[in-house]
């Protein structure tokens, strides 16, 4: 909710992903979804980030546990990875074009939209 927040105000058309190879060496992904605040389940942001009664909801996803560092193409990257990045584009409403593989300059992932993936 804090990224998809963040997009909105700025006017954030496409989205770059760095380190998924350091997420690699998990079995499992989570991704913020919600936030429940005094018994309210909502996908904003809440004001007050201190409240104890604040609690985080994940969306859990498969790891993709492989090396990345060799892949050049969005197609070589394991479906479980792909499917992990559609989720992130639906629920941001933005493109993620560019992914890092890799410490260096050179392990990129980088995904030409001819139109946006987002309906």
């Amino acid at each position: 909710p804090a990224l998809k927040y963040s997009i909105m105000l700025s006017g954030v058309t496409q989205v770059v992903m760095t380190k998924v190879d350091i997420l690699s060496v998990l079995p499992q992904i989570e991704a913020c979804t919600h936030y429940k605040y005094d018994d309210v389940t909502t996908k904003k942001l809440p004001y007050d980030l201190e409240n104890t009664n604040l609690e985080v909801i994940y969306k859990q996803f498969e790891g993709w546990q492989c090396d990345l560092s060799d892949m050049k193409y969005f197609e070589e990257l394991p479906a479980v990875l792909r499917n992990y990045i559609h989720f992130v584009e639906q629920y941001l409403g933005c493109d993620i074009t560019i992914l890092s593989t890799g410490p260096e300059r050179n392990q990129l992932v980088h995904r030409k939209i001819t139109e946006s993936l987002i309906a």
